[in-house]
């Protein structure tokens, strides 16, 4: 099958400037099956365009720093996509090749390539000669043939991510393999792209604003470090010379601090540029891909996988890590004591501020708080102190620490007015207490509804605990839900498991939400229903098996995986938490174990009106609660569930 290899010949390959015919006998000495008579089993093409090279215009071949060789029109695309145009990265091996005069002219031609080129003997691959026996190679409108079986590569191979024949699908190494056609596969590729390719724009953006502000906090510290140090030369310049030592050391101790801060902003500015760097080429390939063939597309797509994860891999902070918060004070009394004082005259200190952008979150018995850290990059000791008043009554401290974040739990009233506020402290001083935030705490927000329930279902007197009666049959499934309708925003609960019951039935348990519409719910039969949430017409909606790992879903969304294929690989036990994440917004709706995120299960969740419920099939005890949604952090990354592309989480 040697008519089936192409070769990219650069710089370091094979030594081709001296003597082309010696290059044509070595090849044919390595592979003797192949006529020599011209060099004809070559394809001379560009890796990233599969475009033939030739002698003139964008099709010239030229050589990087690492020795890959591409077009001049691919490597221009690759100069722009970089930042400020200073280089290029190479596609395969990512190396890359600084150009001053911001020209791919400047990159060296692949004479080789050239020469062979011009080699009389030389047949292009299109030509009719090129094609043996058995040669699978490209051929225009028909697309590539196996190097295997010679067939035509109809299909895409989904376990291994390759192209394969009817042949391999049938008795080759990819028998039984799951696979789709190639048009549906690179639809599906391309699909996953442009879901992800305004993310991976927005985030660029995102950088480059990030980068932008870092460089101007940076400029703003040196030039305020100036000033600062005209100030010291002024003051020291009025006293006498036994103070010129004194001097020196204040304007040596502004410049270093300064540094750190110029410092920490530098070494943060080129983490954002890096970051820019690898969206850009992430983008680039993302974009180049989205308007390839399908061929191309699947070729690409694993390598534009890469790209793509290594531009959201360790994200560096968006925030600058430092502020221009240098000042230098000077006392009057102790100038007016001259040199007794002198060592005492002047000192160097960061502002300590006020923090900001402090945020609350209440749930069923306590707050979440959480604010912007100060940003200091050169003193240590730094804490904060959360202070809450509730009604009318004094500031109480509840919290001293480190963190930017903490959650407060206590016994709450029915009905009160929460008011947190926060202060930092350093070494240095004591910031101003930041604006009180009011928060209006009440109650549970939903319970167990006392008539949507199944008669083989009991509640406690506070309508939060659900169990089986224990004297009825479990042959068939048992369904209560919330005692409210949830139509808007981001919503969050969790099913405690009291007691799991001693059936060993993997589908006992369906944790979930009803389309509660007025047509639903008037067909609803809660006191007599035999179905689980998500099984029938009879009780519409989405559910979650935790002990089986399974969905259901009755009504129109995107289930990932598919109806019936495992979900998650949990094992759930007495004591565990299922949680429920209903994004109305986005139209999904995301499952927890224990606060470990599974994934988006639904997507295209497309209702007016949302109901929580659970449905049980055994003696089974749960609990209602609402704890702090848990932190979720969605990076886009390429996931293929069954066929069925989505953005999900890892």
């Amino acid at each position: 099958q040697m008519a089936t290899k192409k070769f990219s010949l650069q710089n370091g390959g094979v030594d081709m400037k001296h003597n082309n015919h010696s290059f044509i006998h070595q090849w044919a000495v390595e592979f003797p099956s192949v006529n020599t008579g011209s060099v004809k089993s070559i394809a001379l093409e560009c890796s990233v365009c599969m475009e033939e090279f030739s002698d003139s215009g964008l099709s010239i071949p030229r050589s990087l720093a690492c020795g890959h060789s591409f077009c001049t029109g691919c490597l221009e695309r690759l100069l722009d996509a970089s930042p400020n145009r200073s280089g290029v990265a190479c596609p395969k091996c990512c190396t890359l090749t600084p150009l001053s005069a911001q020209s791919v002219e400047l990159v060296p031609k692949n004479f080789g390539v050239l020469e062979i080129l011009s080699c009389p003997s030389y047949i292009a691959p299109h030509d009719s000669s090129f094609l043996g026996p058995s040669s699978p190679t490209r051929r225009e409108g028909s697309g590539v043939f196996c190097a295997d079986h010679g067939d035509h590569l109809s299909s895409y191979c989904l376990t291994d991510k390759k192209l394969v024949c009817s042949s391999c699908l049938l008795y080759g190494t990819h028998k039984q393999h799951e696979c789709l056609l190639v048009k549906e596969a690179a639809s599906q590729r391309r699909s996953v792209l442009n879901s992800l390719f305004p993310d991976l724009q927005t985030h660029k953006a995102t950088l480059e604003t990030a980068l932008l502000n870092v460089d101007r906090v940076s400029e703003q510290i040196q030039s305020a470090a100036g000033v600062l140090v005209d100030t010291v030369d002024k003051k020291f310049d009025e006293l006498a010379r036994c103070i010129e030592a004194r001097r020196v050391k204040l304007k040596i101790e502004i410049m270093e601090r300064a540094q750190i801060r110029v410092h920490a902003l530098a070494d943060q500015s080129e983490k954002l540029s890096e970051f820019i760097y690898k969206t850009s080429i992430a983008s680039a390939s993302c974009s180049e891909l989205l308007s390839a063939s399908d061929l191309d597309v699947l070729r690409g797509f694993e390598l534009a996988d890469a790209k793509i994860e290594a531009a959201y891999a360790n994200p560096v902070s968006t925030v600058p890590i430092a502020y221009n918060d240098l000042v230098c004070t000077f006392s009057q009394d102790i100038e007016n004591e001259v040199i007794g004082s002198v060592e005492r005259f002047g000192a160097i200190s960061a502002e300590v501020g006020t923090v900001q952008n402090v945020v609350c979150q209440a749930y069923h018995n306590g707050f979440r708080i959480s604010w912007e850290g100060h940003g200091f990059v050169d003193n240590e000791g730094i804490s904060y102190h959360v202070q809450v008043a509730m009604d009318n009554e004094e500031y109480a401290t509840i919290y001293r620490g480190g963190e930017t974040k903490f959650t407060w739990k206590t016994e709450l009233k029915y009905v009160t007015v929460y008011k947190f506020r926060v202060q930092v402290r350093t070494t240095e001083g004591v910031g101003c207490w930041s604006t009180p935030v009011e928060v209006v705490k009440a109650h549970p927000a939903f319970r167990w509804h006392s008539q949507w329930r199944n008669l083989r279902i009991e509640l406690s007197q506070d309508r939060l605990s659900a169990w089986w009666a224990r004297s009825l049959s479990q042959k068939y499934w048992a369904t209560f839900a919330c005692d409210k309708q949830l139509e808007m925003g981001v919503h969050y609960m969790e099913v405690e498991i009291v007691d799991l019951g001693k059936s060993k039935s993997e589908k006992k348990l369906a944790v979930g939400a009803i389309d509660c519409t007025k047509e639903n719910l008037r067909r609803i039969d809660w006191q007599f229903g035999k179905e689980a949430i998500g099984a029938g017409v009879d009780m519409p909606g989405w559910a979650f098996h935790p002990i089986s790992g399974v969905l259901n879903c009755s009504v129109g969304a995107k289930c990932l995986p598919v109806e019936g294929k495992p979900y998650s690989d949990i094992h759930i036990q007495t004591g565990d938490r299922i949680g429920m994440l209903l994004d109305m917004p986005a139209g999904r709706i995301s499952f927890f174990c224990n606060g470990q995120d599974l994934g988006v299960a639904f997507e295209d969740v497309v209702v007016t009106s949302l109901l929580p419920a659970v449905s049980l099939r055994d003696k089974i005890e749960v609990k209602l609660c609402f704890p702090p949604p848990p932190y979720v952090k969605r990076a886009p990354k390429f996931v293929i569930h069954s066929g069925h592309p989505s953005i999900s989480t890892p």
